[in-house]
């Protein structure tokens, strides 16, 4: 996913804003699992590939303090699979935008209370 996939795809540009990764990190890591390189310098492109595990780490010591701590329950853990789900399986191109991003934010408010 290059980066005028990523501005073409309003989910995953929305997800990005709002997560610990630029739309750099993510189409590197993005095009890494597909087996493809992007653009660039080679020391640029190691650099953010190293700041992109750096943040994926971070991200997954943060849900195994959270899940030991007790922040993490069954319920919020559903809650994300489903919503994770929902947005994998939106194709139709009729879908209200402001309705898919009200829903985001609701359950992102619901499962990141302490």
């Amino acid at each position: 996913m290059d980066k005028d996939e990523i501005e073409k795809n309003w989910i995953i540009e929305y997800l990005i804003k709002n997560s610990v990764f630029t739309e750099r990190q993510i189409a590197i890591m993005y095009s890494r699992r597909r087996k493809q390189r992007v653009g660039g310098s080679r020391g640029a492109y190691y650099r953010v590939l190293q700041q992109s595990r750096d943040n994926v780490k971070k991200v997954f010591y943060s849900l195994i303090l959270l899940e030991i701590l007790g922040l993490i329950d069954d319920e919020k853990r559903n809650a994300l699979s489903r919503l994770t789900t929902q947005l994998s399986n939106l194709a139709s191109s009729d879908i209200n935008v402001s309705d898919v991003i009200y829903i985001i934010d609701e359950v992102m408010k619901r499962i990141s209370r302490i």
